[in-house]
């Protein structure tokens, strides 16, 4: 077991790349971009090491930070996002044959500390915060008003922040990841 987040990337860097390049063609279309993905959530990870020292699956965790960078490289660079995402997820969790890059463990465990709160509340919060749909979709999709989400989406995030400090900052630097 890698004592810190940078001997977990020096450790694993050829797996990383390779699941980077697997998620990003996913979402992306363009393996090309892989690497500078990895390196861009590398680089953010790395200088936030101390606060994630308490991550329990360096590999899970990474694996949600380079799909929530490969969505926002997609859609800074105008490219569409697969509109069937659900099924990506699965087919994330087989890389290298490994769990260890498996996505939805650290989604799993992020969900557990918003348990409290309707499961399409927490399937909502996800997709906003994770996957970056527009909460207008959202507020759609729920039948309720943007601002109605938005205050629920903060309750949540106060809920998190308050509950479970450690998931709460290891979801805030996810945020930070562009």
């Amino acid at each position: 077991m890698p004592r810190s987040l940078i001997d977990y990337f020096s450790q694993n860097y050829a797996q990383l790349v390779k699941a980077s390049a697997y998620i990003c063609s996913w979402i992306t279309r363009d393996t090309s971009i892989a690497e500078d993905i990895l390196h861009d959530v590398a680089v953010v990870l790395c200088k936030k090491e101390e606060e994630l020292a308490d991550v329990k699956d360096y590999g899970a965790y990474i694996a949600v930070c380079i799909r929530h960078a490969a969505i926002n490289y997609a859609k800074k660079n105008s490219r569409t996002i697969p509109v069937d995402m659900e099924q990506a997820d699965g087919k994330m969790d087989v890389v290298d044959s490994k769990s260890e890059y498996d996505y939805s463990e650290w989604i799993i465990s992020l969900e557990k500390h918003l348990q409290r709160f309707d499961p399409h509340m927490r399937k909502a919060f996800i997709a906003h915060y994770i996957d970056d749909v527009p909460s207008s979709m959202l507020a759609v999709e729920l039948g309720i008003t943007e601002r109605a989400l938005s205050l629920r989406f903060a309750k949540m995030r106060k809920a998190l922040r308050d509950k479970a400090p450690s998931m709460f900052r290891q979801f805030s630097i996810l945020l930070m990841i562009k």
